[in-house]
Parts: structure tokens; C-alpha cells; sequence
């Protein structure tokens, strides 16, 4: 039995505002709220890593994205966001791989990419 992790199971993001942040999650990216206790919310991505909302004091956000989030399609995935008013950034591409970024309420900056 081997005693090295085998996935990723979820990604927690600090956060102001758990409400706030937990109806943004789930309007703007359409993520279904899986659990909810005091002080979290686990938000299904319809993979196997979660992302859990973290009811935080202070929030720093990265200058980095914090984790990325895949389409199969990214000119629609861009567009729909966009159109929600979030500052998407242009569509990038490098070996094979199309990717943007926007930011959440927090100021963490999230990616979109594609293959």
C-alpha cells in the first residue's frame, strides 16, 4: 500500500465574505455547492479536486492564478464570462495550450485554459 497521495482532493481558497464569495463561485462559474459548515463552503468543478471556500480575516492574493480550470472550447468559456462583465484578459496560447485569466471578488486571479 502505497502511502503517497493519489490526488488532489481540494483546492482551498481563502476568502472575505463566504456568502458573497460562495454565490460569485457558483453564479459566474456555474460550480454547484457539494457541502457547506461553519466557515467553508466545498464547491464541485465536476472533476475530483473540489475547491472549498475558506472564510478567512485577511485575503493576499497571488499575483499568480491559483489554479486553473478547464473547457474543451475557449472562445465560448472567454465569451460568457466577458459578457458577465468580468475582465477576462485576452485569450493566450503557447504549446498547444489556450488559457485566460480573470480575477474573483477576492482579487485572486483565476486561469481558463484549453487543449
Amino acid at each position: 500500500m502505497s502511502r503517497l497521495p493519489t490526488r488532489v482532493d481540494t483546492v482551498f481558497i481563502p476568502v472575505k465574505d463566504l456568502h458573497r464569495a460562495r454565490d460569485w463561485y457558483r453564479d459566474h462559474l456555474g460550480l454547484p455547492v457539494q457541502w457547506e459548515t461553519d466557515g467553508y463552503v466545498c464547491l464541485e468543478t465536476g472533476g475530483t479536486t473540489a475547491i472549498t471556500l475558506a472564510q478567512a480575516r485577511e485575503v493576499h492574493p497571488s499575483p499568480h492564478p491559483i489554479l486553473n480550470l478547464f473547457t474543451p472550447d475557449i472562445e465560448p468559456a472567454h465569451r460568457a464570462l466577458s459578457e458577465q462583465g468580468l475582465d477576462t484578459g485576452l485569450i493566450q496560447e503557447a504549446s498547444g495550450v489556450r488559457w485566460f485569466t480573470f480575477s474573483d471578488p477576492d482579487g485572486h486571479l483565476l486561469g481558463v485554459c484549453s487543449w
